[in-house]
């Protein structure tokens, strides 16, 4: 019990460590990380065989271990709170829509069924833009559109106007998309984005959260939607939500849900990647996930409305 339980310990210890010093620049790290919580609960019955057996060096580290779920969890699921609960003014689909996807079709007809005022699309590709223009490419008159044959596609499509839609620089072409629009009177801005994965090379990816901070540091209502490939227990996405960001799964009590892999991954979906962030003036009315046929992630509708100081 002592060497094997001080082993697993001190394995837990060390992915704690990382998570204390906000370290996830190095690609195992991360990939590690995002399996925080599943490992971290693994104390708990290491904690209480090593109190039954008298070892409580190894009990007290246990504890540790358990204190820092705890320090990562709990803000999670207090980040619940009251919101509208009104007919939303803008409702948005998002989906990361996997590039090599072999069901085009029912992919896109699943964004094209929600209904929703705006469709934000990642991994979207010429054949999917030609399939979804068959679909429903006159209700969707405004966008911002860049198809592209690999994961770098990424496009905005909308019922409503916009303006100042433009594309912002992103790394591995992995652009993002900026627009501004008017929603009840006051303008609210929307940023899609699709960071690269830090599977690949991470410390481009913590660049890139860092420099999503630096473009939406305004006090205008507004909305980032995308792909992150970062969940809460990345220290990275961590400090991100410290500019002020609330996500909307959160928001509505739903912490716990995750949105990959899907699509007969080996892996159950265990991890939010997906996500919509949302700040000064502008809350969720609710948000639901959505299935992707053919993807390895989920999408969600969002349904936002302004609140007036």
């Amino acid at each position: 019990m002592t060497l094997l339980g001080w082993v697993a310990v001190g394995v837990l210890l060390t992915l704690c460590a990382t998570q204390w010093i906000g370290f996830d620049a190095w690609r195992p790290v991360a990939i590690v990380q995002s399996l925080s919580p599943f490992a971290f609960a693994c104390a708990a019955p290491i904690a209480v065989a090593a109190a039954l057996s008298g070892h409580w060096a190894i009990t007290i580290a246990s504890v540790v271990v358990l204190a820092t779920l705890l320090w990562m969890v709990v803000p999670a699921v207090f980040a619940r709170a009251p919101h509208p609960t009104i007919e939303p003014h803008l409702r948005v689909a998002f989906g990361n829509l996997l590039a090599d996807n072999l069901q085009p079709n029912d992919v896109m007809a699943a964004m094209a069924g929600t209904g929703a005022d705006m469709l934000v699309l990642v991994e979207f590709t010429p054949a999917m833009a030609t399939v979804l223009e068959g679909i429903c490419g006159a209700e969707y008159p405004h966008r911002v559109d860049h198809a592209r044959p690999h994961p770098g596609g990424i496009a905005v499509w909308s019922r409503h106007p916009f303006s100042a839609g433009r594309t912002v620089g992103g790394a591995s072409d992995r652009p993002s998309i900026d627009i501004r629009l008017t929603l009840a009177d006051t303008p609210l801005r929307l940023v899609a984005v699709h960071t690269e994965p830090p599977t690949m090379r991470a410390r481009n990816w913590r660049r890139e959260l860092r420099e999503i901070a630096d473009l939406t540091d305004e006090r205008t209502p507004t909305m980032l939607l995308g792909d992150f490939n970062a969940s809460r227990w990345h220290p990275s996405f961590r400090r991100l939500l410290t500019h002020g960001w609330r996500t909307a799964h959160e928001w509505t009590g739903q912490w716990w849900r995750g949105s990959w892999p899907t699509a007969g991954k080996p892996a159950p979906v265990f991890i939010r990647l997906d996500h919509a962030l949302l700040r000064d003036g502008v809350a969720p009315t609710g948000v639901e996930d959505l299935a992707l046929p053919g993807s390895d992630h989920r999408g969600f509708v969002l349904g936002v409305t302004v609140i007036h100081p």
